[in-house]
Formats: C-alpha cells, sequence, structure tokens
C-alpha cells in the first residue's frame, strides 16, 4: 500500500504536468491557413510623388509566406522635373523573396525588369544665310529602353493590414543605351497602402 505522501507527491506532480501543457498550448501562436490570410496589395510611393510629381502605384500578390510578386507603373507628370535625367514612364515587374518568420513582411531582396521611357531636349540654333538671322528651338528626342536589377528593402504591415515600406535599387539598362545615356536605372522610395 502506498503512503499518502507519495499519493499527494503524484497527485502535485500530475497537476504540475498538466498545468505545463495547457500553459505551453495556449501561448503557442495560433497557426491560420495562408488561405485565409489576405493575399492583395495596393500602394503608392509617397517618395516619388512628392519628389518628383510623379505617380508610382504597385499591386503585389503574395504567392507564400516569404515570396511574392507585383508590377509597378511609373508615371512622371507634365513639368515636375527634366525628363531628360530621370524616365518619364515604366512598367516594372518583380519577385521578392522575404526573410523573416513573419508573414511575407520584414526584410526582402527583390529582383526586377523593367521597360521604360525618357525624352530628351536638345536646344538647336539655326543661322539662317538667306534672311541673315539666327533662329533657335528645343527638339526632343524618345528614348526606351529595358532594364534588369536588384533592390533591398523592409516592409512593415499593422495587424489591420496598413503597409509601410522603404527600398533601394539599381537596375542595368539591358536595351536600348545609347552613348550619352547613363546606362543604369534607378528603383525604390518610401512606400504606403493596404492589404487586403
Amino acid at each position: 500500500m502506498k503512503k499518502p505522501h507519495l499519493k499527494l507527491s503524484y497527485c502535485i506532480l500530475f497537476i504540475f504536468i498538466y498545468s505545463i501543457n495547457n500553459y505551453a498550448q495556449e501561448s503557442k501562436p495560433v497557426q491560420t491557413s495562408d488561405a485565409k490570410l489576405p493575399k492583395n496589395e495596393v500602394k503608392i510611393n509617397a517618395f516619388t510623388l512628392i519628389a518628383f510629381g510623379a505617380i508610382d502605384i504597385t499591386y503585389e500578390r503574395v504567392l507564400n509566406n516569404e515570396s511574392s510578386a507585383g508590377i509597378s507603373i511609373y508615371v512622371l507628370g507634365q513639368n515636375n522635373i527634366d525628363s531628360e535625367f530621370y524616365r518619364t514612364f515604366s512598367l516594372t515587374p518583380y519577385y521578392r523573396s522575404y526573410f523573416s518568420d513573419m508573414y511575407n513582411k520584414g526584410f526582402f531582396i527583390e529582383l526586377f525588369a523593367m521597360a521604360y521611357s525618357r525624352e530628351d531636349e536638345y536646344y538647336n540654333s539655326y543661322d539662317s544665310i538667306e534672311n541673315g538671322y539666327t533662329t533657335s528651338n528645343y527638339e526632343t528626342e524618345k528614348h526606351t529602353g529595358a532594364a534588369l536589377g536588384i533592390s533591398v528593402g523592409g516592409k512593415w504591415v499593422t495587424k489591420t493590414g496598413f503597409i509601410a515600406e522603404i527600398s533601394l535599387g539599381i537596375g542595368r539598362v539591358m536595351i536600348g543605351n545609347t552613348n550619352d545615356e547613363v546606362p543604369v536605372v534607378g528603383r525604390g522610395g518610401i512606400t504606403i497602402g493596404k492589404r487586403f
């Protein structure tokens, strides 16, 4: 026959183990199926809007916990900055890989391809022999091209789906480069948006 104090010890040990087991189960994060989590994002680049007067809108689709793909459309407004130094239009599909334990947020590396256009303005002067005077005018030359590049950045998402994002990248012009054109394109900014 077991002694009473052994029965009490076994009872306390059982309660202790049961309590730890229940606490561990409650403290584990609730695993939600990826199918039930929001997978669509719409964002606007606040930096390019303020600095260049350009509209840069992005749609991104969450593929899984650590990757996503998207496309950005950039349109430079008229009479903002000299289009000779920056693109006037671009279409940029991209793929991102996230390096965190969180659902599609945190530090990321992005691979992108960019198709773009820009305009160069030239000031030309013409001397007229017949009339004896000089005429001048601006001429515009359009350039198009395509580039491949890489970006790095970070994304933060609140519980309600508000997104804040910072990124910076550079791409090498592969098609359409001319002798007087810088053979790189930039990508990045400070982006805000919504996941739904």
